[in-house]
């Protein structure tokens, strides 16, 4: 049977932008703390950016991390993949269901009582026990990927291999069995879903781009929502984002940027690119300039 479920994509849309997010804002303001920083500099341009995933503005960010020249493109490109998948009754069924699943009158108990059963394994002392050794191997599993990808950039292993550390350590002290955060969890997870703009597979290929963006920003409030439960304020996280430009040759400069991530220091330099006079990070505008160069000779 085919299971189509939209979240996965628009969560996987979501870290696109919120990575490709190295851009500035022409109409955001300088706090006190980053006075030093404007959108005319290298990290000015991600400290802005930053600001804007702490608002959830996923429409502003959008328009602050791809060029104007790039953008139609990738839009095109994007609604172009979002709705060449046919949408079948069987796919229908299954997007009313999870809804359903999600938003009925009793959807937290309902939820509850499923994952119930699971805490209590990971809260048993034998779970417990062998929970470092799990950690550990997971921890090598995910950095021998990393290392190995192909895709990623040297720039995004090391951000990534940030994120893995930070996370396990976060696993290895983090309570996240526990019943009561679970709950508070569930009810973020259906409170989000309630409120969607959308409620049929129908209705969610019928937006446009914008309106596709404007979900995206529902569900990032909704999960900021959740990962509190756990004691993990991404605001919080936002906020300590610090940056600065450390060398620049015209339009080229590279960015050192640090923060908190779970508790944990991480830091990694970024490239960027100034293009009409704003700076993007590279990685984003070698994507966007192959998406545009294929869609042109299509």
């Amino acid at each position: 049977m085919s299971r189509f479920n939209p979240v996965p994509r628009l969560v996987l849309f979501g870290a696109v932008a919120l990575l490709a997010a190295c851009g500035g804002d022409k109409g955001a303001t300088t706090s006190a703390t980053t006075s030093a920083a404007s959108e005319s500099t290298p990290h000015g341009a991600i400290l802005q950016a930053t600001r804007l995933m702490q608002k959830g503005d996923f429409v502003a960010l959008w328009n602050a991390s791809v060029p104007p020249v790039h953008q139609e493109a990738l839009k095109q490109e994007f609604m172009k993949e979002f709705r060449g998948e046919e949408i079948t009754d069987e796919k229908r069924e299954e997007f009313a269901q999870m809804m359903q699943r999600l938003t009925g009158p009793n959807a937290e108990a309902e939820m509850m009582a499923e994952l119930r059963p699971q805490l209590e394994q990971l809260q048993s002392e034998e779970m417990k026990a062998q929970l470092p050794a799990m950690v550990a191997f997971g921890r090598g599993m995910a950095l021998q990927a990393i290392a190995e990808s192909e895709e990623f950039t040297p720039t995004q292993k090391q951000q990534a291999t940030g994120v893995v550390n930070a996370l396990a350590t976060w696993v290895e002290k983090g309570d996240f069995a526990d019943p009561a955060r679970a709950e508070r969890a569930i009810a973020a997870i259906t409170r989000t879903a309630r409120n969607l703009p959308v409620k049929t597979l129908d209705e969610l290929h019928a937006l446009d781009f914008e309106g596709l963006l404007g979900v995206v920003s529902s569900v990032y409030s909704g999960a900021k929502d959740v990962t509190r439960a756990y004691d993990i304020d991404i605001d919080q996280m936002l906020a300590s984002v610090q940056a600065e430009t450390i060398s620049q040759d015209g339009d080229n400069a590279n960015v050192r940027v640090k923060m908190q991530f779970l508790g944990q220091p991480l830091e990694f330099e970024t490239p960027m690119v100034r293009v009409d006079g704003r700076w993007y990070g590279k990685d984003t505008i070698d994507k966007v300039t192959k998406v545009g160069s294929t869609a042109a000779a299509e």
